[in-house]
């Protein structure tokens, strides 16, 4: 459809005035926005002065709450500290009490120092005190006394026909087993009633006639150093008797103490 010139102005002019009046809704609504966050600021302002109304100069003044210390009394003539409410400001008062402390603490370790001191010193003097009176004298004189030179073991009666010759020198006492092993000895030889002793060769060396006396003076025989055992290699004074077969026998003689000698 054509339209005549004046129906296009006057479509143009519609559309203008349509502009215009959306424009104008929208200022009107900012305005009215806006005019709300206004009042609404004035009232919190409002009740902001309310409430400082309130506030009086002495309440706004700023409080200073009294600090009341009480210290213990220091036992120091000049620290001039005692119980009761302190004069001076809590600061000081703190310093003045840790210095005070600091020197109370201190007069304590001086004193303790000094008791070390002379302990340490006194037994300096003990020793030179007690050192002078030491004789031994008297003490190693009867040590002396009570050992006695050894005396040569005393010669034991020989009985007639036995061949004991008259020049036995004492070797050792030994403790005599007995034993009923038949064989040949460490030496070579075969076991021998009255002659084989088996010993501990580094004690008694192979092939050593020996005569073995009993404690009370009896004579046991005499004998060669010809074999030895493990007994005698673990206990050197130790000296084992070869008896022959009869195990009874050797139970029998179990083991003795005997002083064994050799030809001087």
């Amino acid at each position: 459809m054509k339209l005549s010139p004046n129906s296009k102005l006057t479509l143009v002019c519609i559309l203008i005035a349509a502009l215009l009046c959306g424009c104008a809704t929208l200022s009107g609504a900012s305005a009215t926005a806006g005019s709300e966050t206004n009042a609404q600021g004035q009232q919190g302002l409002a009740a902001q002065s309310q409430n400082a109304s309130h506030l009086t100069p002495e309440a706004l003044e700023v409080r200073t709450i009294p600090v009341n210390y009480t210290y213990p009394t220091v036992k120091d003539p000049g620290a001039g500290i005692t119980g009761g409410k302190s004069q001076l400001s809590a600061s000081e008062e703190l310093r003045l009490y840790a210095r005070k402390t600091a020197a109370a603490s201190q007069q304590p370790e001086t004193a303790a120092e000094q008791p070390a001191e002379t302990d340490a010193a006194a037994p300096a003097e003990t020793p030179a005190q007690t050192e002078a009176p030491a004789q031994p004298t008297a003490a190693a004189a009867p040590a002396t006394s009570a050992a006695p030179a050894a005396e040569p073991a005393a010669q034991p009666a020989a009985p007639a026909g036995e061949g004991v010759p008259d020049n036995l020198v004492l070797l050792d006492t030994f403790i005599a087993t007995a034993y009923c092993q038949t064989g040949t000895t460490s030496t070579g030889t075969y076991t021998t009633v009255g002659r084989t002793l088996s010993v501990n060769p580094k004690i008694i060396p192979y092939g050593t006639h020996v005569w073995l006396f009993l404690d009370d003076g009896t004579f046991v025989g005499d004998y060669y150093a010809e074999d030895t055992g493990s007994n005698m290699q673990a206990h050197p004074y130790v000296v084992d008797i070869y008896m022959g077969t009869s195990e009874q026998t050797c139970i029998e003689w179990g083991a003795r103490h005997v002083s064994i000698y050799v030809a001087g």
